[in-house]
């Protein structure tokens, strides 16, 4: 595990705020849980944080699933814009990438086609994205929130330019996740953490036995979300 210090969290802090802050338009800045946790269902909490952060997407799919490795996971397909290229006769796209190069092939000579690879990235259509919430932790919904809440910082985080991914599970390094904790609480979700994010208890009852179950979700340690949400209210 990487050694999280203070100072480590406050220059993530200082580099978020400078590249790229929130400044919430008719709106407080600390979102209230108690309102969030309102609202009727998980894809109008994503919806809402979608529209708070202007967030670009042409749409989104919200999935509850069991058994997920993790609380939860965003996926991006990205829609290029192929109306221009000028093919010619003859001429398709044989593969596109996910960074918009592509491979052409070249069937106008019959005896002899042809592939062309592409470098130049074709123009961004949108965005379909997709979230994946492990059901598993359906209850209370204030744990609810704060997965999403990560999920949607991981969003925030693609949409400024500071992650590159296809799906948040391939971002393997503890410390990017780490960053996208911070990240919740730089943008007005930090209430929303440290409801969601502490050791939740319950209980299990078996025919033969009753088992108490704990569970703490997010990367930071409590005692590291309390210190970041001091700061952001330092500067707010």
């Amino acid at each position: 595990m990487p050694n999280i210090t203070n100072s480590w969290i406050m220059d993530q802090i200082d580099m978020l705020w400078g590249r790229c802050p929130f400044k919430p338009k008719g709106q407080p800045f600390l979102l209230d849980p108690d309102y969030f946790c309102d609202i009727p269902t998980y894809r109008d909490e994503v919806m809402f944080l979608m529209k708070r952060y202007n967030l670009p997407f042409e749409e989104i799919e919200i999935y509850m699933q069991a058994g997920l490795e993790q609380a939860g996971r965003v996926e991006l397909q990205r829609v290029f814009d192929t109306g221009n290229l000028g093919l010619q006769p003859g001429q398709k796209i044989m593969s596109l990438k996910n960074d918009g190069t592509f491979t052409v092939l070249d069937l106008s000579d019959p005896h002899s086609p042809k592939l062309i690879k592409v470098d130049e990235s074709l123009p961004l259509k949108s965005i379909r994205l997709s979230m994946f919430l492990n059901q598993d932790f359906i209850v209370p919904k204030e744990v609810m929130g704060a997965i999403i809440a990560h999920e949607v910082s991981h969003l925030y985080l693609y949409f400024n330019g500071l992650q590159e991914f296809d799906s948040s599970s391939e971002l393997k390094d503890p410390v990017v996740e780490y960053l996208t904790d911070i990240t919740a609480f730089v943008i007005g979700l930090g209430i929303l953490m440290l409801n969601g994010c502490g050791i939740k208890r319950r209980t299990v009852r078996q025919p033969n036995r009753v088992i108490t179950e704990e569970t703490r979700l997010g990367y930071l340690s409590l005692e590291q979300m309390r210190f970041v949400q001091e700061q952001i209210l330092a500067r707010i």
